[in-house]
Parts: structure tokens; C-alpha cells; sequence
């Protein structure tokens, strides 16, 4: 059953409902099957700053963003977590609001979402937008990496704001 809209307008002299909408209508979602998605993730935009999140030593994290450090070269400091989010089996789509700067002559940095290259990669000088892509989960836990091709310069670094992930209907 898709939402359910209805939208209520007051008269404003008596306060009560009327047929008009004014500038005091209110509008009531009726929430059930079909309603909008819900992302899957606890703190999405960092706006409680870490809570939520377990961060490899790549990244840094403040009220309202976090920093990613793509000059390092391997290992698990690469990751930044949220565990238990996720439903075996299920596909997801996701999408990471992006900033900051990717220093190379030659090189790339590709956010990866469990493991699976998210579009764009980002090349030198660049590093601000939206990168997206879809994923089936094989654990219950949401990671968020990234790969590089060839060597970054120092300073080079990504600053996410959002991360949203939904379950893909």
C-alpha cells in the first residue's frame, strides 16, 4: 500500500479544519508498506561525531564529518565500520557525500562499499561529490574502504559528510 498523504488546512479565524491549505496546512504521511527508505546506518552524517562507528587509523572523525587519510597504503586502518546493520543476502544501495583532495600525477582512490568500487574515482585535484553504487551483503557489517591506483601525495585526503545506505527494492 503506497503512503498515504493527507493534507489538513486550518481557517484562520475559528482554528478549525478547512478545505483551503493557507499557510497553516499541515501535512500527515501515513507510514506503512512502501514508505520512504530508511537508511541503515546510526549516525550517518557524524553529527554525534564517532558514536556509532569503529575507525581504522586511516580516518578521523569530528562532529559533522569524517576524514580519510588515502595515503596510507594497506591494511585494516583503511576501514571505517558500523556492525550488525546489515541483513545477509540483502542487496543495498549507497551513496557517500564527498570532499577534499586527491594529490597525483597519475592515480586514482576508489571508495569501496563491502568491498565494491563505488563511481567516481577520484583523481587529482579532485575529490568533491557523490560517489554511489550497489552491494549485497555478505556480513552483517557495513565497511567503507577505499583502493588507490599508484602512489598519492602527502596531504591527500577525502572528507565524507553522509553516508546513506538503504536496502535496494
Amino acid at each position: 500500500m503506497p503512503n498515504a498523504v493527507k493534507t489538513i488546512g486550518l481557517d484562520p479565524g475559528s482554528g478549525s479544519p478547512s478545505g483551503s491549505l493557507g499557510g497553516n496546512a499541515v501535512k500527515i504521511y501515513e507510514v506503512g508498506s512502501g514508505s520512504q527508505p530508511q537508511n541503515v546506518l546510526s549516525n550517518p552524517d557524524f553529527s554525534n561525531g564517532s558514536a556509532s562507528w569503529n575507525a581504522g587509523s586511516s580516518w578521523s572523525i569530528a562532529v559533522g564529518s569524517a576524514i580519510l587519510d588515502v595515503t596510507t597504503a594497506a591494511g585494516a586502518g583503511r576501514n571505517l565500520t558500523q556492525t550488525g546493520v546489515l541483513k545477509l543476502g540483502e542487496s543495498y544501495q549507497v551513496s557517500v557525500t564527498v570532499s577534499g583532495n586527491v594529490i597525483t600525477s597519475v592515480g586514482t582512490v576508489s571508495l569501496l562499499a563491502n568491498g565494491v568500487s563505488l563511481s567516481p574515482a577520484f583523481s587529482s585535484g579532485s575529490g568533491t561529490g557523490t560517489a554511489s553504487g550497489t552491494f549485497t551483503a555478505v556480513s552483517q557489517d557495513f565497511v567503507l574502504s577505499y583502493s588507490r591506483m599508484l602512489a598519492v601525495g602527502a596531504g591527500s585526503n577525502l572528507t565524507i559528510s553522509k553516508i546513506e545506505v538503504y536496502i535496494q527494492s
